[in-house]
C-alpha cells in the first residue's frame, strides 16, 4: 500500500510541475526584484500603471549572460557593467537568448512579460510568431 501512495504522489507531483500555475512563455517582473529568464537578470525600479497621457510604461533594466548565483546579490549585474536604464511601453519587447519577450501589461509594481516572437535562424535575420 506503501509503494502505491508513493507512486501516485510522484505522479501527482510531475502532473503539478508539467500542467501548474507558470507559464514558461510569460513572466512577471516584480518592482525592486530581480528575475532571471532566459540567462538574463532584470530589474524593474520604477513604473506607472498610466502617465498623463493614457501611456503606460516601466523603467527597466537588465543584463545577460551572468551566473544565476548573482540573482540574489546586491550587484545582481555579476561582473559586467552595471546596466543602463531604459523605459519600456506596452507592446515593445526584449530579446532574452532566442525569443522576444513582449510587455503585456503593467499594473501597481509589477510588469508582466510574454514570449511573443523567436529567431527562425541561427543567422538572425527573422523571427516567427510564437503560438
Amino acid at each position: 500500500m506503501r509503494r502505491k501512495i508513493s507512486g501516485f504522489l510522484f505522479i501527482l507531483g510531475l502532473m503539478t510541475a508539467s500542467c501548474g500555475g507558470s507559464d514558461p512563455e510569460r513572466f512577471i517582473l516584480k518592482n525592486k526584484e530581480v528575475a532571471r529568464v532566459e540567462g538574463c537578470h532584470l530589474f524593474m525600479d520604477s513604473w506607472n500603471a498610466a502617465d498623463d497621457r493614457g501611456r503606460r510604461w516601466a523603467g527597466l533594466e537588465f543584463v545577460c549572460d551572468v551566473p544565476e548565483s548573482a540573482q540574489n546579490e546586491k550587484e545582481w549585474w555579476g561582473d559586467k557593467p552595471h546596466p543602463l536604464a531604459f523605459t519600456m511601453g506596452v507592446g515593445e519587447c526584449l530579446v532574452l537568448g532566442k525569443k522576444f519577450y513582449c510587455l503585456e501589461k503593467i499594473e501597481p509594481g509589477e510588469a508582466t512579460f510574454k514570449a511573443t516572437y523567436e529567431w527562425v535562424t541561427r543567422h538572425h535575420d527573422h523571427i516567427k510568431p510564437l503560438p
